[in-house]
């Protein structure tokens, strides 16, 4: 079987499923099927590095190299619900560097076409790497980077009406209409979609919604795990009721894309518009989305039990 050399890229802070994909991802690679290279964040703020250091150290992969954007970079600085607490339960003096420049660095030092890119956040930092120039770090530009080192991206984000045209609707009346990573930078999204020169996969929200994960994880796991405390974190007082496995489903894909867990809509062009809403039509391209295989609990099943096995 063949070790996924993987990037993760991703906005932890915010919703707690990041922490539980992380913690996925060590799983696989404790299974060998991943090589986790490097984890960047999408937003700046220190606390997020040190929460993703938190999680790293405590499945025994402290030398992760862990990027944030700069302070006066044009990042967000992100939605902070948890990270600060993770950062102060487990301080460090870790100096991180830019998210862009150790994406560029772990890419530069890659073989070619190795890598594959998780992205369960906005789409900035693939936006940063798109429109990069050569450097100190690497004589190519980012789209030859890209070309030479990625073999694919899998992205969280999306919501594609064509396919799923039935209205979410929450019970407080919320409309899931556009997908919250998309959303948060619709600009970059654009952009990415737009001028992307490799393959690039989308994890869409319906892929995810429908599979609420890690309600043992947030009961039994350790104390001292700070994956599962983003989440006890997260839920407040309701440390049971599990969270939807958006981030979770997007890096198991990534990790296993010929497993048949999903299958992917044909290759094609994926559209953003100017309020975030996504279209895939048919055009030259390497773009598509995930579509269903497996039932909804056998996938469920399947992340459980990888997020389950060090609690």
């Amino acid at each position: 079987m063949e070790t996924v050399k993987i990037i993760l890229d991703t906005d932890m802070g915010g919703d707690c499923d990041d922490a539980g994909a992380l913690a996925m991802l060590h799983a696989l690679a404790d299974h060998r099927e991943c090589e986790i290279l490097a984890v960047t964040h999408c937003c700046r703020g220190r606390q997020y590095g040190a929460c993703i250091e938190a999680i790293n150290r405590y499945y025994g992969r402290s030398g992760i190299p862990v990027g944030v954007f700069a302070d006066d970079s044009s990042a967000s600085c992100g939605n902070d619900v948890y990270a600060s607490a993770i950062a102060s339960r487990f301080p460090s003096d870790t100096e991180y560097p830019d998210s862009l420049a150790l994406l560029r660095k772990t890419l530069a030092s890659a073989e070619d076409e190795s890598v594959t890119l998780a992205v369960i956040g906005s789409m900035y930092t693939m936006r940063r790497l798109l429109e990069s120039g050569a450097d100190d770090i690497c004589s190519m530009n980012g789209k030859e980077l890209i070309l030479r080192k990625i073999r694919r991206a899998v992205v969280m984000g999306g919501r594609f009406h064509a396919r799923w045209p039935e209205p979410i609707v929450f019970p407080d009346g919320y409309v899931v209409d556009t997908e919250f990573n998309i959303r948060d930078d619709i600009s970059s999204a654009r952009i990415v979609c737009d001028e992307w020169p490799g393959e690039m996969i989308m994890c869409s929200y319906e892929i995810g919604y429908p599979i609420v994960t890690a309600q043992a994880f947030q009961q039994l796991a350790a104390e001292d795990n700070p994956a599962a405390m983003c989440y006890r974190l997260w839920h407040r007082n309701d440390h049971g009721c599990g969270r939807e496995s958006w981030d979770p489903a997007t890096v198991l894909y990534a990790v296993r894309p010929d497993e048949g867990i999903w299958k992917t809509h044909p290759y094609g062009k994926i559209d953003v518009d100017e309020k975030g809403i996504t279209t895939w039509r048919e055009a030259p391209g390497r773009q598509s989305f995930l579509e269903g295989n497996l039932s909804g609990e056998e996938v469920r099943a399947m992340i459980d039990g990888l997020m389950n096995e060090k609690m």
